[in-house]
């Protein structure tokens, strides 16, 4: 089963504590992850699910703490929980339940069973239909005047993300000032210099650069990044430059217009800089990409200036003061027609 095909209506209620919980698997790998690597391992033991993280997918040069990796799992966490929820399970989740296994990140239980809960219901479809969108969005932004539309997201709704933030235990900041803004798209473009200079970081980057033929369910296909359908076949082309080619200051160009043009901004950002707090960050960051969802709006990431260390640095100075900045996107309204999904591992193929 394609897990982008999983539906509320199929759900095995009568079957083992096995069979619910690989469906309830589905909803998991459905997650946003670095390079779609989807860095993550289920097993179920019992009528219990583990969580574990799976450092063979890791991103060494980009993410040696592996901190982008347990985000990710944290986004797939927090898919479980509220698939647990919208089938009507109270769920309980104990997280890093064994210090003598740091890839164990979490146990869950069904829990006691209750009513559905609609809203979860609700972030279940949104599950579904979640993209990734790296094109350009509606609106203006604090350093634009008009822009290709008007549609940008409301006072209500900002603050409506803010508070699913910090339900997670995570701040959600806003860079909704012409100064915080230009900090930040010059501090993209630096790391987009500083990253593709560094052969080490191309080559891991065009490893998962692949084709939409592909048959890994994984990595960034050619349509995710705006490659027409009829030119898939210059991907592997695509690949090999990026490998061997300082493509530095063309795509800081690129991802500095993107960050300066986005109607909106976002930083989350985490009192700790730790296990804990990273597996927050991605259940936070999932629960505002569903609530953000369930609206018509789209994320795409820029963690360039997290990703390198005293760009990072420089970012906790002007923003966080004592916190600690974990994870950099912009919201909006995309524009174009709908994106198709980027591949996924099926449960077997992301099991122990």
């Amino acid at each position: 089963m394609d897990p982008w095909q999983v539906t509320l209506d199929a759900f095995p209620r009568g079957g083992t504590p096995s069979e619910r919980w690989h469906y309830l698997w589905n909803y998991a790998v459905l997650a946003p992850s670095g390079h779609n690597t989807q860095p993550w391992r289920f097993g179920v033991v019992g009528e219990k699910m583990a969580l574990y993280a799976d450092r063979q997918r890791s991103l060494a040069v980009v993410d040696p703490q592996d901190r982008a990796l347990i985000i990710s799992c944290g986004a797939a966490l927090f898919n479980l929980r509220v698939a647990l929820a919208a089938f009507g399970y109270g769920g309980t989740v104990t997280t890093f339940p064994d210090a003598d296994q740091p890839d164990l990140l979490a146990w869950l239980e069904f829990g006691e069973t209750c009513s559905p809960d609609e809203r979860a219901q609700e972030l279940c479809q949104a599950i579904v239909t979640r993209r990734t969108d790296r094109r350009p969005y509606q609106g203006s932004s604090p350093l634009t005047e008009g822009g290709s539309g008007a549609k940008t997201l409301t006072g209500e709704q900002l603050q409506a993300l803010e508070r699913v933030a910090q339900g997670e235990g995570v701040d959600l900041q806003w860079l909704d000032s012409p100064e915080r803004r230009w900090l930040m798209v010059e501090w993209v473009g630096e790391g987009d210099r500083i990253q593709m200079a560094n052969p080490q970081f191309r080559q891991e980057l065009s490893h998962w650069i692949k084709p939409s033929t592909n048959k890994d369910h994984d990595g960034i296909p050619s349509y995710a990044q705006g490659i027409p359908p009829a030119l898939d076949f210059v991907t592997p082309l695509v690949a090999q430059l990026i490998r061997w080619v300082d493509l530095g200051d063309s795509q800081a160009q690129k991802d500095q217009t993107l960050v300066a043009n986005a109607p909106h901004l976002a930083l989350l950002v985490t009192e700790a800089d730790d296990p804990d707090a990273w597996l927050a960050t991605g259940q936070a960051l999932s629960a505002v990409l569903l609530e953000a969802e369930l609206w018509g709006v789209r994320a795409s990431f820029f963690n360039q200036p997290l990703e390198v260390q005293s760009l990072r640095e420089q970012v906790t100075q002007q923003f966080c003061s004592s916190a600690f900045p974990q994870l950099l996107f912009r919201l909006g309204y995309p524009l174009g027609a709908p994106l198709p999904p980027t591949p996924r591992h099926s449960p077997p193929e992301s099991g122990l």
